[in-house]
């Protein structure tokens, strides 16, 4: 049995309606409940320490703390996997990076330039970075993104000084 043209188009009338419909609703559900909205977070490192070389960190690990401007305490810990010499004053390590904060952990990997110069007792270090998260737990399972860093350390008779801020952007 045919449907004459004017039994279709009520129905077409209603189905263009429930699909606006639908298009408003969804227009005014909060930007999260759409797609992971961006997420910023900076870290401000203090002096690391090295660790030794092992099968999974072949060029060593290094360690340190991380404070966040609202006052989280987390850890860092770069596995070094490679080191590009560029002379003999400035490398690149490849690393794969942990960012352990109290709401999950991030992961990545990324390439970190590293520069140097001596002033009688004293080793600046000049750190500049970028690489990319490759997963997470908790808050931050299934969130991709990217990370920059940039600072300086010291290193002179009375040990280690300086920071290192990185800026890890989420989506």
């Amino acid at each position: 049995m045919r449907t004459s043209s004017r039994c279709r188009a009520p129905r077409r009338a209603f189905s263009i309606l429930a699909t606006l419909g639908f298009v408003v609703f969804v227009g005014l559900l909060p930007s999260t409940a759409r797609a992971a909205s961006t997420e910023t977070i900076v870290l401000f490192t203090s002096p690391p320490s090295w660790g030794p070389d092992s099968t999974a960190c072949p060029e060593g690990l290094v360690m340190g703390s991380f404070t966040t401007p609202d006052g989280q305490v987390g850890r860092i810990l770069s596995c070094v996997q490679s080191i590009d010499y560029r002379g003999s004053k400035s490398w690149v390590e490849h690393t794969n990076l942990t960012f352990v904060l109290p709401t999950g952990h991030i992961e990545t990997i990324g390439d970190i330039g590293v520069s140097s110069s001596t002033d009688g007792d004293y080793l600046t270090l000049t750190v500049k970075g970028k690489g990319t998260v490759t997963g997470g737990t908790g808050h931050y399972a299934s969130r991709v993104g990217t990370f920059s860093n940039v600072g300086t350390f010291i290193v002179g008779p009375d040990g280690v000084t300086g920071s290192v801020t990185f800026t890890i952007t989420l989506s």
